[in-house]
């Protein structure tokens, strides 16, 4: 232990800080820290009073800010037997906001829903909810749920409660189950929409669907809102396809990129690709990128054997690089295990030849990782990535979440950004979902936990804040801060 004398006569504010410094550790150690006046310790925390939850690997959560600063969360849990979306808020200091009797001003509710795809804010400040929704047994179809930003029922701006109901039906009567993926709202307040459809002969393909802000599908993309995307390298000869839709993102030029996986084949053993779809605005293959609007992503050379990847995170720099965050399904004789990828695209849809260490996980046949969210800090040089994982042990699984910083310039690990080694849930069972950047000097995880990894129940928002903004103790001001 270290110790610092000083003379109260002589010693100076600086060197009261330095005191503080030496004995209580030093919080400048790194560029971010977890922000000392959101939440408790930097985490926000509702959990919601169920029975079940969902496991590590399944739940799924989104975050956005309302215009009042407070943040509205929307979690993808199984409450029983039924899978539902579940909203609630923050105050815009991460504690709960204070739930108004029965349904309310920010009462938390649950919704019944197939699947949860996202949550953002529509340009009238409504939430909009991304699901999917069983119409029948033998269909299902993308739906946006809207309510005021509060959760209190009182919507009209679309002729009543919006709820906008989008279906492809490639074959029906037995091709009818459009599975949303994936939702986003672009510069023009355009709501965005991806997911799966299913065909005949158990083939899927890629669905995007775009709405107006005033509602009702737009029909600058494709001519009726609708596209279908068959994301197929072959020229002669092609293998049945199952394509996935799992992120979807834009630029500033109305462009939409898609993440996902495609596999050639129709059986668990059939190899595939992550792939990276960018449409123009008109909602037609962007030829400039990748193989006619397509990237694939196959180059494992580190681990040979069966694979079946997915895009989960995408982030797009000012130069128009795109950081892709994906896992992938390993099948070897030693067994099946999922690993993560970090790869770099250029604007035009190579591989980025100065990413240079593109391999983040790589574990053995009892490790499964599931990819998260990504981000970018322009201005520190910086993609943040997060990743949820499970280590299978002999009688004990231990399921944990990590974030990580890599440098812009070549991809590898940024010392000394964040302390990765902390663990802000604890021992408890944790998934990371997203990254929210707030501000240049604000970043937020969106997370899950559970007191075991089959029972996910918690929300938390997980804030992150430039620790040279943080106010610094100090006696000699009266305040006791000083800025």
């Amino acid at each position: 232990m270290s110790y610092l004398f000083a003379s109260p006569r002589t010693v100076g504010r600086g060197a009261i800080f330095a005191l503080a410094l030496v004995l209580c550790g030093n919080p400048l150690a790194q560029t971010f820290v977890l922000d000392p006046g959101f939440g408790s310790n930097g985490v926000a925390t509702y959990e919601w009073p169920i029975s079940n939850g969902y496991q590590w690997d399944a739940v799924d959560a989104w975050a956005t800010q309302l215009p009042d600063g407070k943040w509205a969360v929307a979690t993808q849990l199984r409450a029983g037997s039924d899978q539902v979306a579940a909203v609630n808020w923050f105050e815009a200091n991460g504690q709960i906001t204070p739930a108004s009797p029965g349904a309310g001003p920010y009462t938390p509710f649950t919704r019944s829903v197939w699947s949860l795809a996202g949550l953002v804010l529509s340009t009238d400040n409504a939430l909009s909810l991304g699901t999917s929704y069983s119409v029948s047994s033998s269909d299902i179809d993308f739906m946006i749920r809207r309510s005021l930003s509060d959760g209190s029922a009182g919507y009209n701006a679309c002729n009543g409660t919006f709820v906008q109901q989008v279906f492809f039906d490639l074959a029906p009567p037995s091709a009818m189950n459009d599975v949303m993926g994936a939702l986003t709202q672009d510069s023009f307040g355009r709501q965005v929409m991806v997911g799966t459809l299913s065909t005949a002969g158990g083939e899927t393909r890629i669905g995007v669907a775009r709405i107006q802000p005033q509602c009702g599908l737009d029909s600058s993309l494709n001519g009726n809102g609708k596209q279908v995307i068959d994301p197929n390298p072959y020229t002669i000869f092609p293998p049945a396809r199952r394509a996935r839709a799992n992120v979807v993102t834009h630029d500033p030029f109305g462009r939409i990129l898609i993440g996902g996986g495609v596999t050639f084949g129709l059986n668990n053993t059939d190899d595939g690709a992550c792939i990276v779809v960018r449409l123009l605005g008109d909602g037609q293959r962007d030829p400039s990128f990748g193989n006619n609007g397509v990237a694939y992503i196959n180059s494992f050379t580190d681990t040979p054997g069966n694979i079946r990847c997915d895009v989960r995170g995408l982030a797009r720099q000012n130069d128009g690089r795109i950081i892709v965050n994906m896992d992938w399904t390993l099948t070897t004789p030693q067994g099946t295990s999922r690993r993560e990828y970090v790869q770099r695209l250029t604007d035009q849809g190579t591989y980025d030849p100065n990413w240079l260490n593109p391999c983040c996980t790589v574990g053995f046949s009892n490790v499964e990782v599931r990819a998260g969210g990504t981000a970018v800090l322009e201005g520190d040089g910086v993609a943040l990535i997060t990743h949820s994982s499970l280590t299978i042990q002999a009688g004990v699984d231990d399921a944990h979440a990590s974030l990580f910083p890599l440098r812009l310039s070549d991809g590898a690990f940024a010392s000394g950004f964040i302390n990765t080694g902390q663990l802000p849930l604890g021992q408890d069972s944790v998934s990371y979902h997203r990254i929210v950047i707030e501000s240049p000097d604000l970043f937020l995880v969106v997370a899950t936990s559970g007191p075991d990894l089959l029972n996910h129940r918690r929300a938390h928002l997980l804030r992150y804040r430039r620790a040279s903004t943080i106010p610094v103790a100090d006696p000699i001001f009266k305040s006791g801060f000083e800025p």
